[in-house]
């Protein structure tokens, strides 16, 4: 049992000498004082159950802080994870498009070095065009000759015969 708050040792002991010394107003003040003892016992109970209620609260408002602080922490932990995630991603990336510019610039290069080939070939052409030309022109001028030639030569066939 929980040991007795000292007011209401003291208290008993004034309730028990009243009686002892005979005073005359003894029975009335015994009421009082009874009542008063049992006035204090019952705030001295409130008073416990508070004393344990505010324990408890301040264990689990302990706890909570600590969970916060936790919390914190892994607040903080992930979001530094993901900031780590997405400069991996994006150095990712960057390497990529580094890689897809190389392939792009090398692409660029090999079709230049196509175009002037091409362009080299087609020069080429254009002379080899315009000499096949003049050649076909001076075939043709000189079967119009032989053509000229031979009607001439027929219709002098024909005039002499």
């Amino acid at each position: 049992p929980p040991r007795r708050p000292p007011p209401l040792e003291s208290l008993n002991d004034l309730n028990k000498q009243l009686k002892d010394d005979g005073v005359q107003f003894a029975p009335e003040a015994s009421i009082h004082l009874t009542a008063i003892t049992a006035s204090i016992t019952k705030l001295e109970a409130n008073r416990r159950i508070a004393h344990d209620q505010l324990e408890v609260e301040t264990i689990e408002t302990s706890k909570l802080r600590h969970q916060i602080k936790n919390m914190s922490d892994r607040v903080r932990d992930e979001i530094l994870a993901d900031v780590a995630a997405a400069r991996a991603s994006n150095g990712e990336k960057m390497e990529q498009l580094r890689k897809d510019l190389h392939t792009a610039s090398q692409h660029r290069e090999e079709t230049v070095g196509k175009l002037q080939g091409l362009l080299t070939q087609n020069k080429t052409l254009h002379s080899e065009q315009e000499q096949v030309k003049a050649e076909h022109k001076a075939a043709i001028a000189t079967l119009n000759d032989q053509v000229d030639l031979k009607y001439s030569l027929q219709k002098k066939l024909d005039q002499t015969l």
